[in-house]
């Protein structure tokens, strides 16, 4: 397992985490899956805390996809059909860790009108983790990096999701001691958490990229769209100022509200709309604190550009 890879799509995917207050008044954060098709429902088994390690077992029972609903059904040669999750948390129920070999797997066997897949239906790795205690049935939530299984070819532009309820659970919102509930849910696709793009000042200034420009034009006045007045000129203009304060700001301003507005570039977090980016610049430009905004800017806009 690449743990360098997984450490880094943690911290990531935590930038995620919708926090949230449970019914029984315990601080949780769930990552808000939304499982859709290709969908497994399990049920059976049980969701165990134990010293700094969450482990889920549980039966598949049906596979659900666009073509149909399908039973999924034991493997005689394996000796059991299983839906297994395996990580290590700390005692606040942040992830730390995976499994020696796979986070996540799916044994069984599952006719797809025709088509049987048999063994080790897919293995995966955990790369976020959310909770919620609300008292009887408590909710746990997970992202996965699928990593192979028969299934595998299901999720090739795609995460899976999965959502455990955990019934008659002994969860008290810490995972710091033991625990334990039944165990039934859902998995199944989710969209990837897509790396930040940012394309530099550099890049929107050049002629040969103003096709590149959505919703604004090189000639629009950098102080009617920014609802500021800079003296700055044109966005072209501020693109190309030269020198620190206030032409800085403005000249990384400029890139990421072009970034904010291309439907080609994934913008970094908190900026991904152009009023994020307006907002952000007009209280740097109120505060008269220039420099800590456009590091922000500068920081989103050389994350790497995916466009032409």
């Amino acid at each position: 397992m690449k743990r360098k890879a997984k450490t880094r799509n943690m911290v990531a995917t935590a930038l995620a985490f919708a926090v949230v207050v449970g019914a029984g008044g315990a601080l949780a954060a769930l990552i808000g899956v939304l499982p859709i098709n290709p969908r497994v429902v399990f049920a059976g088994g049980n969701t165990l805390i134990n010293a700094g390690q969450l482990t889920v077992n549980s039966l598949p029972v049906v596979l659900t996809t666009n073509a149909g609903v399908f039973l999924v059904t034991p493997v005689m040669s394996l000796g059991y059909e299983e839906v297994v999750i395996d990580i290590q948390v700390d005692a606040a129920c942040s992830l730390t860790g995976g499994a020696a070999a796979e986070d996540f797997r799916i044994v069984g066997e599952v006719n797809i009108a025709g088509d049987v897949r048999s063994g080790t239906l897919l293995t995966g790795e955990v790369t976020a983790f959310g909770f919620l205690d609300a008292g009887g049935t408590d909710l746990f939530d997970f992202r996965v990096t699928v990593t192979g299984g028969e299934l595998a070819d299901l999720y090739t532009t795609q995460d899976v999701g999965i959502l455990v309820q955990a019934e008659s659970s002994s969860f008290a919102g810490s995972c710091g001691g033991t625990s334990m509930a039944e165990a039934k849910g859902t998995l199944g696709a989710i969209d990837p958490v897509l790396p930040a793009q940012g394309c530099t000042p550099g890049y929107w200034k050049q002629n040969h990229h103003f096709d590149s420009w959505v919703g604004y034009d090189p000639t629009d006045s950098f102080d009617t769209v920014f609802g500021r007045v800079t003296g700055i000129g044109t966005l072209e203009d501020a693109l190309k100022a030269k020198g620190g304060g206030i032409n800085a700001l403005a000249r990384h301003a400029a890139a990421a509200l072009l970034n904010a507005s291309s439907g080609d570039v994934n913008y970094a977090d908190g900026l991904k709309t152009t009023a994020q980016v307006i907002a952000a610049f007009q209280a740097a430009f109120d505060s008269g604190d220039y420099e800590t905004t456009k590091n922000i800017f500068e920081e989103g806009n050389e994350t790497g550009c995916p466009l032409n």
